[in-house]
């Protein structure tokens, strides 16, 4: 059966067919009563889902392998092992990835959340998904958290199938990202999906995920939350999709550490002026006011690509700087003759009476595309009832399309 995968590996660094069985000295042993019990319990769901989910702390290796013995000797089908809390040590990792190869299966989900696994657990985890000859399947998934770069190398070299990689949360570093890039670069590469969020990597790091995008013709979805790009770092990516790559069509730079605010808003305003490929833009809880949310509402006057545009929560408050009543009035005025948006969330911000009333005067026509306009839990330092009321009113505005 052709194999493909979903591989969460999160807070982590055999199947022993027969009736082989040995213990971490290496002397062979039986799984206790106890043990039998729970696994037992464990495959009557499974015989009939195709599913094992696992969430206790008091499964570990044994448990594993009498688990995964069972499952190859009564050739059960499974599709989805999910281990969350447990206790699987590298050698839980190597009864797993020799269970894999087992030719009756056809797993298509493994995940791994915060069990001990170490980086050995991982690499034979990984070296397994790239000795299998995979076949497509909708959304495959390899997520390795602290495993390191040479798993993340090793596995995208290896691997021409792999469609979403999610690195988040492993100290990724320059020299990583390099590694990562050089990768996607290749041909071979068919990852279309990459995250790499809360990673805090910087501008130097940015550079050759940058210098991939340019050549790079396959990844449409880009994930770089809670990054320290800087300035330096927003530009190199905004220069990359200035015109060299339009199959990108999803970039979230939320939450970034180094302050996002109007300059880099600005950067990435100049990119949506030749853009054509960019569909979802994500900016939550950064540093935009004002000034960075008229830049951005200039250009989708006229960018016909972008269907979704979130800057939620974003604002400067010990300087003082908020996205308020003059970026309402900026981006009403561009929805007045964008006709390509669905989604505006402008929630957690600081738009008041004159920005919902302006929104509601630019929309009661209706719009041609807009589904949602968000403007949820505004906080003014005006304590006016009919703001509040006008704010509540629209936290969630349905315009139908309209044929103007």
């Amino acid at each position: 059966s052709p194999f493909g995968y979903n591989l969460e590996i999160f807070g982590c660094m055999g199947c022993v067919s027969g009736s082989h069985r040995k213990n971490l000295h290496g002397a062979s042993v039986e799984p206790s009563e106890d043990t039998r019990r729970v696994v037992e319990k464990i495959l009557q769901v499974a015989e009939s889902s195709g599913s094992v989910i696992v969430k206790d702390r008091h499964f570990g290796d044994r448990e594993m392998r009498c688990l995964a013995d069972t499952v190859v000797e009564r050739a059960i089908k499974l599709h989805t092992l999910h281990l969350e809390g447990c206790s699987c040590t590298p050698l839980g990792a190597a009864v797993i990835a020799e269970m894999l190869r087992s030719a009756h299966l056809n797993i298509t989900s493994l995940i791994l959340i915060s069990n001990p696994l170490g980086f050995e657990g991982v690499r034979s985890l990984a070296r397994t998904l790239t000795s299998l000859t995979l076949g497509s399947t909708e959304a495959p998934v390899n997520t390795v958290k602290k495993a390191g770069g040479a798993v993340l190398r090793e596995m995208l070299d290896s691997n021409t199938t792999l469609t979403f990689l999610d690195a988040s949360e492993n100290c990724v570093n320059a020299e990583t990202c390099r590694a990562i890039a050089c990768a996607l670069q290749k041909s071979t590469c068919a990852v279309t999906s990459l995250r790499l969020a809360n990673n805090a990597f910087d501008a130097e790091a940015a550079l050759p995920l940058s210098l991939m995008l340019r050549i790079n013709t396959t990844l449409t979805s880009l994930d770089a939350t809670g990054a320290c790009l800087g300035l330096d770092g927003t530009r190199a990516f905004t220069y990359a999709l200035k015109r060299s790559n339009v199959t990108l069509k999803v970039l979230n730079l939320s939450y970034q550490i180094l302050p996002f605010g109007d300059d880099c808003a600005e950067a990435v305003a100049e990119m949506l002026e030749e853009n054509a490929g960019l569909t979802d833009l994500i900016l939550d809880g950064n540093s935009i006011s004002d000034r960075g949310c008229k830049a951005l509402s200039v250009p989708l006057q006229k960018n016909r690509t972008l269907k979704r545009l979130s800057l939620v929560k974003n604002g400067h408050t010990e300087a003082g700087k908020h996205i308020g009543d003059t970026s309402a009035i900026a981006m009403a005025t561009m929805l007045m003759v964008n006709t390509s948006l669905i989604c505006l969330d402008l929630s957690r911000n600081r738009i008041g009476e004159l920005g919902g009333a302006t929104f509601c005067r630019a929309l009661a026509d209706g719009h041609p595309s807009l589904v949602e306009l968000r403007l949820a839990d505004q906080h003014s330092d005006v304590d006016s009832p009919s703001e509040a009321s006008v704010c509540g009113h629209l936290s969630v505005v349905l315009c139908k399309p309209n044929t103007r």
